[in-house]
């Protein structure tokens, strides 16, 4: 249990320092949430987020970006089951830009993602690769939009590419950060 607690904390240091050098990349987020999962299970996740500039459609109402995130989640069932995973996957962010100090926004993504387990509780995912989408509502605030408060809900499943298929669901708060 100590040593895949540390190999998580030295995943989650060594996600934070990274920022990868784009000249396509707009704005770099790092998002930490927390919540619950299928069996009960607490569920922790630490994304790193960016957009990009290739297509921006913007206008009075909306903006809409494309982004990407590689996520590493992780977790932990009352029987001490415990899974440690990672994600990458891509999307859209639709952004409702007004005046003020608060914008909400609605977030898309679908991706790959590398189980470290294929059990957790009595749920069996059937395999350690599985397919995530994730929807996300949230506000960016502050004087520059620095900061943002979401919730997320996203599934696990391998879409039946083996014969066990239970999924996984996690709902979650998220706190991110621009940097």
């Amino acid at each position: 249990m100590l040593k895949k607690i540390a190999l998580f904390a030295f995943m989650v240091m060594s996600l934070a320092m990274v920022r990868p050098a784009s000249s396509l990349a707009n704005d770099w987020w790092i998002f930490v949430g927390a919540g619950t999962g299928t069996e009960d299970a607490a569920v922790g996740d630490l994304t790193l987020r960016t957009t990009f500039d290739f297509f921006n459609y913007e206008n009075d109402w909306i903006s809409i970006q494309p982004l990407a995130e590689l996520s590493l989640n992780y977790w932990h069932h009352d029987s001490d089951d415990e899974i440690l995973g990672g994600t990458l996957s891509g999307g859209l962010l639709l952004v409702f830009p007004r005046e003020g100090w608060w914008r909400p926004y609605i977030s898309g993504t679908f991706g790959g993602s590398f189980q470290g387990g294929t059990s957790i509780g009595t749920h069996d995912l059937g395999q350690h690769f599985q397919f995530r989408s994730k929807a996300a509502l949230g506000v960016q605030f502050g004087e520059t939009f620095r900061h943002s408060l979401q919730i997320d809900a996203a599934h696990f499943s391998h879409a039946h590419m083996n014969n066990d298929n239970d999924g996984f669901n996690m709902f979650m708060v998220s706190y991110g950060f621009r940097f």
